[in-house]
Order: structure tokens, then C-alpha cells, then sequence
């Protein structure tokens, strides 16, 4: 399960669970720190001492700052992401050993412009080893995102309501305009 929200000010918030974890019942969903996270006074550490959360890998992004927290085994890791490339899936961020994240590595290659970027995001998301069919955890839906810290027109949002490799992304970005 993935959760995802994003602010009219650009700020964006993504939650994934965390794969081989204890589960606790009755955790409020993880899905609301997405929602929390909006707020740039909120702050996770305290979002993690009020409530009772199952495990995590929490991603947070603005025009001015990046980070991750994973919340696992009762313990919080928050740290900053520079430029460059961070790959989050259902167990550590940037794992070495993780199938997907090793597999996304092997498709990246360098772009110069948003469209190639978005393509190549697309090409990716859609892969036989990431984009999953049956089992316990399907892809049930994926998006894409961009955000240009100064030009508000240059925002893209695409998103695909099912598995990306079976149903075609449409640009939702007319809607942050909003």
C-alpha cells in the first residue's frame, strides 16, 4: 500500500508500507501522514509519539527540501535527500538487496527535460518487475509527479487509475492549477 498527497503549494507527501514487518491493529492508517505532512509545521517525530503508526517509509518534498523517515520496529530514521536520485519501496530506502529499487537502477539514465523525464518514468513504472500482477500486493494504481520550484504553469501530474503497463496515465495537472 502506498499513500500519496500534494498541497496547492507544492509540498508533497508519500507513505509506503513496509513488506516483512509486524502489523498492529487498530494503527491509525498511514495514509494520514500524508495528509499531516502537508503542513510544513508538522513535525513527524511528534506525528510518531501522539499516534500508534504500522511501519513506514515516509517521503517528504517541497521546492526547498527532501527527506525520508522509516518508522520501523518502534524506532524513527529521518534523513535529508540531496539532489539526485532516492528510491523508496517497501523496505529500506535506497536497499541494495530490494528487487524493485535494484531493477529501476538498471532502467535510469541520465534526461535533460521534463518530458524525458516523464517518459522515462513511465518506461520504468511500467516494467515487468516493477509494475506487479497478482499476488498478494498488486499495482493498483501509480503516479507521476513534477514539480518546478519557480514556474507554478511547469507542474505535471499524471496518474493511472490500475496497473501502468494496462491502463494509460492521463495528465491530471490542470486540477493543481486549481
Amino acid at each position: 500500500g502506498t499513500w500519496l498527497a500534494l498541497s496547492t503549494a507544492g509540498r508533497v507527501a508519500a507513505v509506503s508500507n513496509r513488506r516483512g514487518d509486524a502489523l498492529l491493529p487498530g494503527a491509525r492508517s498511514r495514509g494520514r501522514l500524508c495528509v499531516d505532512m502537508l503542513d510544513a509545521g508538522v513535525c513527524i517525530e511528534d506525528a510518531v509519539q501522539r499516534d500508534v503508526y504500522n511501519p513506514f517509509n515516509l517521503l517528504v518534498v517541497d521546492a526547498d527540501s527532501a527527506w525520508v523517515a522509516t518508522y520501523a520496529d518502534g524506532r524513527l530514521e529521518q534523513r535529508d535527500l540531496s539532489p539526485g536520485i532516492c528510491m523508496i519501496g517497501n523496505t529500506t530506502p535506497d536497499a541494495t538487496d530490494e528487487p524493485k529499487l535494484r531493477r529501476g537502477r538498471e532502467l535510469l539514465t541520465r534526461v535533460d527535460d521534463i518530458d524525458a523525464a516523464i517518459a522515462l518514468a513511465v518506461r520504468i513504472l511500467c516494467d515487468d518487475e516493477i509494475c506487479v500482477h497478482g499476488g498478494p500486493a498488486p499495482t493498483v494504481s501509480s503516479s507521476i509527479i513534477a514539480i518546478h520550484k519557480s514556474d507554478r504553469s511547469a507542474w505535471r501530474y499524471l496518474h493511472a487509475q490500475g496497473a501502468p503497463d494496462r491502463v494509460r496515465y492521463r495528465e491530471i495537472a490542470s486540477k493543481l492549477a486549481r
